[in-house]
C-alpha cells in the first residue's frame, strides 16, 4: 500500500494553500479535487483579504479582531479569532512570496506597504487588500501555479465518496470515485486533510460553484466526525435579481449605494452582512425593488477597480452600472459551520483527519462572517493546518 504522507481533498485556496505548506516541509503530499482545478467557490471570491496593514489608514490586529468578534454576534472563539487575524502578516508574505498581482500603491518602501487596500461591511478601516475586484481568482492562480512549479501531484475528477480508517479506526485516506474513469480508487495517507469547502449551493439562490455541495463535510459526518453550526448560513446582500451572480462587497466599498424602489437609502451599506441582507429582505417583502447605485462613483474608476462587475452585469442583467441602476437581491453566500475542529485544526472525534476552510468550523465567524476574512481563513489556516498535520503522529 502507497501512502502519502498528507492527501489534502480540494483545490480551492484552503487546499492549495496547504498542500504547498506540506511540500515547503518536506512531505509527500497530493491533492484530489472533485472537478477540474479551478472550479470552487476561491475563485468567485472578489472583493479582498483582510490582513492588517494599515497602508491607507490606521488599522491593527487588535481592530481586526474587535471587528471580526463584533459581526460573529459573541459565537466566535476569541483564541482562534486572534490567531486568525495576527498571523495575517505571515499570509500576505506568502502571498507576496507566490507573487499574487495585487493592486499597488504608489510610492510605498516596501511591497507589503504598495498593496492596495479597501473597506468592506463590517470593518473599522479600509482593510481588505484587493486585486481589482479578482481578488481569489488571483490568489488561487498563483498558488495553482506555485503548486505545479513544486511538481506536487495534482489530481482532477476525483469525488470523495468515504474516508477511510485502518483496523484502529484512524483515518487513513479516503475512496474517490474517478469521474474520467468509472472507477472507484483509493488514495492512503499517513494524514488527511480535508478542504472541501462548504454547502451553499445545496439552495436555489447562491453565489457559489455548482460543485459546493458539501461532499466532503457529508463524508466527515458518516465517518463520526462532529459537525457544528451548521445552521449558521451567510446571505450575501448584493446578487443580481434572478440570476444567482454576485455583486461583490467592493462595489459597495467603493461608495455604491443601496436605493429601494422610491429612491431612498435605507440601509448603512457597509454595515455587517446579516444586518444588510436583512434590509433589503425587509424592503423585497414590504413589495419595493432595491437597486445598488455606482453612478456616481464614474466610469473611468469603475473599470479600473472592478472591471469584473462591469462584465458580468453588462453580460447578465443588459445593464451599464456606470450609468444605470442594478437591481438586486441576497443569496446564500457562505455557510459557517463546518466540521469542528480544534485549536490544532484536528476534526473532533476522529483521529489522524485535519480540516480547514469554510468545510471546517474553526469558530472564528460564529453566526456571521466579516467580509473579507474567508480568504484570510484559507490561506492562514491552509497553511497552519498542513504545519500542524505533519507535526502530528503519523497513521500506521
Amino acid at each position: 500500500m502507497n501512502s502519502r504522507d498528507l492527501l489534502v481533498v480540494g483545490s480551492g485556496i484552503s487546499g492549495l494553500s496547504a498542500a504547498i505548506k506540506a511540500k515547503e516541509l518536506g512531505s509527500n503530499v497530493v491533492v484530489a479535487t472533485k472537478s477540474i482545478l479551478t472550479k470552487n467557490n476561491s475563485v468567485m471570491a472578489q472583493g479582498g483579504i483582510n490582513i492588517a496593514l494599515g497602508n491607507v489608514e490606521s488599522d491593527s490586529v487588535e481592530a481586526h479582531i474587535a471587528d471580526t468578534l463584533n459581526s460573529a454576534k459573541g459565537l466566535a472563539d476569541e483564541n482562534m479569532v486572534q490567531k486568525l487575524c495576527s498571523n495575517g502578516i505571515q499570509s500576505a508574505e506568502f502571498l507576496e512570496q507566490i507573487a499574487v498581482p495585487f493592486s499597488r500603491l504608489n510610492g510605498a518602501k516596501t511591497p507589503l506597504k504598495s498593496i492596495a487596500q479597501r473597506k468592506l461591511g463590517g470593518a473599522s478601516a479600509k482593510r481588505a487588500c484587493y486585486a481589482q475586484d479578482y481578488t481569489g481568482l488571483k490568489i488561487l492562480h498563483s498558488l495553482l501555479d506555485t503548486a505545479i512549479a513544486k511538481e506536487i501531484p495534482l489530481l482532477q475528477n476525483m469525488q470523495l465518496l468515504e474516508l477511510l480508517k485502518n483496523s484502529s479506526g484512524e483515518i487513513c485516506g479516503g475512496l474517490f470515485l474517478n469521474i474520467s474513469s468509472g472507477e472507484l480508487e483509493p488514495i492512503y495517507a499517513k494524514r488527511t486533510l480535508i478542504a472541501t469547502g462548504g454547502f451553499g449551493a445545496l439552495y436555489s439562490k447562491h453565489t457559489n460553484s455548482a460543485n459546493t455541495t458539501g461532499d466532503g463535510i457529508a463524508a466527515i459526518l458518516r465517518a463520526g466526525g462532529v459537525l457544528s453550526d451548521l445552521e449558521f448560513v451567510q446571505f450575501h446582500p448584493t446578487t443580481l435579481k434572478g440570476r444567482n451572480i454576485l455583486i461583490s462587497e467592493s462595489a459597495r466599498g467603493e461608495g455604491g449605494l443601496l436605493l429601494n424602489s422610491d429612491n431612498e437609502r435605507f440601509i448603512d451599506e457597509l454595515g455587517t452582512r446579516d444586518k444588510v441582507a436583512m434590509a433589503i429582505f425587509q424592503q423585497l417583502q414590504s413589495g419595493k425593488s432595491v437597486y445598488l447605485d455606482m453612478r456616481h462613483i464614474g466610469k473611468e474608476k469603475l473599470q479600473h477597480l472592478m472591471p469584473q462587475e462591469l462584465k458580468l452585469i453588462k453580460q447578465y442583467a443588459k445593464v451599464d452600472a456606470s450609468e444605470e441602476l442594478v437591481e438586486i437581491e441576497p443569496a446564500v453566500h457562505y455557510t459557517m459551520g463546518g466540521a469542528l475542529v480544534d485549536e490544532h485544526f484536528k476534526v473532533v472525534g476522529l483521529k489522524g483527519f485535519f480540516a480547514a476552510g469554510e468545510a471546517s468550523n474553526a469558530r472564528v465567524h460564529g453566526a456571521n462572517r466579516l467580509g473579507g476574512n474567508s480568504l484570510l481563513e484559507a490561506v492562514t489556516f491552509g497553511l497552519l493546518s498542513a504545519q500542524e498535520a505533519l507535526e502530528s503522529t503519523p497513521v500506521v
